[in-house]
């Protein structure tokens, strides 16, 4: 279901590279799709929302999405808070708005299961889908074993899933790529993140399913 101007919706800088990195490094090397992303928080949690906002810009020039097709946003409704599941009506508004003004077609986000379990990455869907007149595809959740299965998980890709539109599949090329992005979120790298970049399947794997 992509279009020629495709929007990667995410809820928290870090968020383009530690889960979208395969798909973001495929699309900005095809010559027929412009990619866009808008992220809807600044990461503010811990009080850092500016230099978190810094890291993003850092990591989508790493990614190669230029600043005027990229927005940040700080909306007092979609701050980021672990235990808040943001307003569908809130999210659409915001991004009706890139929508329209950049003439995006396609809508990349997360799915309800929105990877980590997140709330924030959890409420993403529901407000894509009110915004009108686009596609929308939603990155494929997946258990945890299946999570941390690192570059083994590529073999397996589309035999376990009957919802299987699409995907895309880093090589070592397109892995790096993604972690260079995520070492510009340098605020971030705790020993976790390490463990994150070195076995998460997302780091190398991304599966698509349209949903309209």
């Amino acid at each position: 279901c992509l279009g020629k101007r495709a929007l990667l919706l995410t809820a928290h800088p870090d968020d383009e590279c530690m889960f979208f990195a395969p798909t973001v490094h495929a699309l900005v090397k095809n010559p027929d799709v412009q990619v866009y992303s808008l992220c809807l928080s600044n990461g503010n949690a811990d009080g850092i929302g500016d230099i978190r906002g810094s890291e993003l810009r850092a990591s989508l020039d790493v990614l190669g999405i230029p600043a005027n097709q990229s927005e940040l946003v700080n909306h007092s409704e979609l701050q980021d808070i672990f235990t808040h599941r943001w307003d569908a009506k809130v999210i659409a508004s915001v991004v009706e708005k890139f929508v329209r003004s950049h003439g995006i077609d396609t809508i990349l986000t997360f799915d309800a299961g929105g990877v980590s379990g997140h709330p924030n990455h959890v409420s993403l869907p529901a407000g894509a889908a009110l915004v009108s007149g686009v596609r929308i595809a939603v990155l494929k959740t997946t258990g945890v074993t299946q999570k941390y299965s690192s570059f083994l998980d590529k073999a397996f890709i589309g035999r376990t899933s009957s919802t299987f539109d699409g995907a895309y599949v880093s090589n070592l090329t397109g892995y790096i790529r993604g972690v260079q992005a995520m070492m510009a979120h340098w605020s971030q790298l705790v020993w976790f993140r390490w463990l994150y970049i070195s076995f998460s399947r997302y780091m190398w794997t991304n599966e698509w399913t349209c949903i309209n």
